[in-house]
């Protein structure tokens, strides 16, 4: 009789266990993230890698990529060249001085020059620059400035019958549709209103009466 019981008893006690061991199986219990350390989500870190940059030395860029930049400058003058993933194209940048002057460049995974920025003082602007600045921004104050030459192809072609002239980079990057902007009220031409209207003879009623 009491070996029975104590049969029972051991039996219910190892059920119980099983039972309790399947369901941290199920749910397994996570670990708190570490005092001062944010907790990530594994897809949104995934999808953030595409904007990282990472640095590299020169010597492991692509041949094509470091011959360009050798093109660009001698290799003493470089301060730092890194590679990242932007729109899903592989593009590098390269840093250097030159006349006292910090530059950069953006280059494809074919060695083509994409863009060439180049940092001036705030006070070396054209004055016409700093009028544009100080008018649409008059209680601002510029901080920094970059000369930016960029490098693309103005492409014709026709759609529909109709012409469409496009801007792309070498490495496939459409830069504008200059006839879609027509098509939407010519957005980003850089003109106002009011420079539009600068020029034009105002109506002068006395004359037509």
């Amino acid at each position: 009789m009491w070996t029975r019981k104590i049969a029972m008893i051991i039996a219910a006690a190892v059920l119980t266990c099983g039972l309790v061991a399947f369901a941290q199986h199920q749910n397994p219990k996570k670990d708190p993230p570490a005092p001062g350390k944010p907790q990530t989500d594994a897809k949104q870190h995934d999808e953030g890698d595409e904007d990282n940059e990472t640095a590299i030395k020169l010597a492991d860029a692509p041949d094509v990529v470091r011959a360009a930049i050798l093109k660009l400058t001698p290799e003493k003058n470089i301060k730092a060249v890194t590679k990242e993933m932007e729109h899903g194209m592989t593009l590098f940048e390269v840093e250097w001085e030159a006349d006292g002057a910090s530059k950069s460049a953006d280059l494809s995974d074919k060695g083509d020059v994409l863009a060439i920025d180049t940092i001036v003082k705030p006070d070396a602007l054209p004055p016409a620059a700093s009028a544009a600045i100080s008018k649409h921004f008059p209680k601002s104050t510029v901080k920094s400035a970059e000369s930016v030459q960029q490098f693309y192809y103005e492409v014709l072609v026709m759609v529909d019958g109709k012409p469409n002239e496009v801007k792309v980079a070498a490495n496939g990057q459409i830069m504008e549709d200059e006839h879609k902007n027509h098509e939407h009220g010519k957005a980003g031409n850089g003109k106002d209103k009011d420079d539009d209207d600068e020029g034009k003879p105002e109506d002068d009623d006395d004359e037509k009466d």
